[in-house]
């Protein structure tokens, strides 16, 4: 399966049309090396029932056509196909169309709620609601000087849809380090390491070496700083007093990061934010925030998990307010006094 997926992926270049029927004959689709996104899964299909494999048409909308909904189905609203293997009696979906994307992950403009199985027999809706995540966990390890100033090590590791994001992107490793840059700002990028930007079954991996100025206040006898350097959260997404409408994200997420400190000598940790883990309802997700203190040691861990795709207009406050608490916790200082 992945053969053939991997195949007609790498061999036929999306012309960025989507498209419900081919325009073309499937065989100059492939002559060309470009089709529209019908094409290209129709493509797969074929491919796929060549090998063996059973293989099934499925038919919906891209992700700004909006909602498909059961109770009222019409042809003409959708715009869509895509491709639907059967693999040990279960259903994979597949878009060949989304390049630099693996076997299984569905591009964001393919992540509507529901697809057509288009078959007389094994005819139905299946559900487009991905397993996979936006994955993005971080590691500072930095030591911080008694100007406020910090130097260390920044390392990342994005897997599934944030792997997929940032290989939308960039296209090389200069891309990558342009990208950043202006991603963190007030942030001296020294040495860049990036791993497996082109292999797409893998986690992008990147090692920074950073230095950040005046990250600490000096006040007299004390060092006021953030310990979530350029990571904080400074602006809620949900702005409105109130929604008539679903919270829709397009796939789950889970954000970690670990920053470990060494303090400046003569220095002791004077007051820290408390550890707190706030909660969305109905198992919606988390936000947890700790601190520990060893010595001259000083670890700050957190993690934001959405594990819902849906929120209900209803929700929306408790959404709201979940990131304004969020934002009020990040904004949280850690005091260091002199010894």
């Amino acid at each position: 399966l992945r053969y053939a997926y991997d195949f007609i992926n790498q061999s036929i270049t999306w012309n960025e049309e989507t498209g419900l029927l081919p325009e073309k004959d499937l065989k100059k689709v492939y002559l060309a090396k470009q089709g529209n996104a019908a094409e290209i899964n129709l493509l797969l299909i074929a491919l796929l029932r060549k090998m063996g494999i059973e293989a099934y048409p499925l038919v919906g909308k891209t992700r700004g056509m909006g909602y498909v909904y059961k109770t009222f189905p019409q042809i003409s609203y959708l715009n869509y196909t895509l491709t639907g293997a059967i693999i040990n009696e279960e259903m994979i979906v597949l878009d060949a169309s989304a390049k630099g994307f693996p076997m299984g992950l569905l591009p964001k403009r393919a992540l509507n709620n529901l697809a057509w199985i288009v078959d007389s027999q094994k005819f139905g809706w299946k559900s487009l609601d991905p397993e996979k995540k936006y994955k993005v966990s971080m590691m500072v390890n930095a030591t911080l000087d008694q100007e406020g100033n910090l130097r260390g090590e920044f390392h990342t590791i994005y897997k599934d849809y944030a792997a997929a994001y940032v290989r939308e992107k960039v296209d090389s490793e200069e891309d990558f380090v342009k990208w950043v840059s202006n991603r963190y700002d007030g942030v001296k990028f020294e040495t860049f390491e990036i791993e497996n930007l082109d292999s797409v079954y893998k986690p992008v991996i990147s090692h920074i070496n950073i230095t950040i100025e005046n990250q600490g206040l000096s006040a007299g006898d004390k060092i006021y700083f953030n310990p979530l350097l350029f990571m904080q959260l400074k602006e809620n997404p949900f702005k409105l007093k109130e929604r008539k409408y679903p919270v829709e994200y397009p796939y789950k997420r889970e954000m970690t990061y670990i920053f470990n400190f060494t303090t400046p000598e003569g220095f002791e940790v004077d007051e820290v934010p408390e550890n707190v883990k706030f909660l969305l309802p109905n198992n919606g997700g988390f936000f947890s925030y700790q601190v520990k203190v060893t010595g001259r040691l000083l670890q700050v861990s957190g993690k934001l998990n959405i594990n819902r795709t849906t929120f209900l207009a209803t929700e929306y406050g408790l959404l709201k307010k979940f990131y304004s608490n969020i934002i009020d916790k990040e904004e949280e200082l850690i005091v260091l006094t002199k010894t």
